[in-house]
């Protein structure tokens, strides 16, 4: 039981400081600048798991869309001019 609690207290400290520095960045930038970073976090959990944990089903797919949202952060950044 108190293994369980635990585990879930780390859960909601890590969902809690998530926020607060989500909060932090719309404080400094736009929405539109933020949001395509926090997206990113998705692109890398799935670039981790497809190296570490070796989940390979539609591997095709994942880097297709990993290349898409790569290039639209860069656009949105202005890293590749419009």
């Amino acid at each position: 039981v108190n293994q369980e609690i635990l585990r879930r207290a780390k859960e909601k400290m890590s969902n809690m400081s998530y926020y607060y520095f989500l909060l932090k960045a719309y404080a400094f930038k736009e929405a539109s600048v933020v949001v395509p970073i926090i997206e990113l976090s998705t692109i890398i959990a799935v670039v981790g798991g497809m190296l570490f944990l070796n989940e390979r089903k539609d591997m095709v797919k994942k880097i297709i869309a990993t290349v898409i949202v790569v290039v639209g952060t860069l656009f949105i950044f202005g890293i590749i001019p419009i």
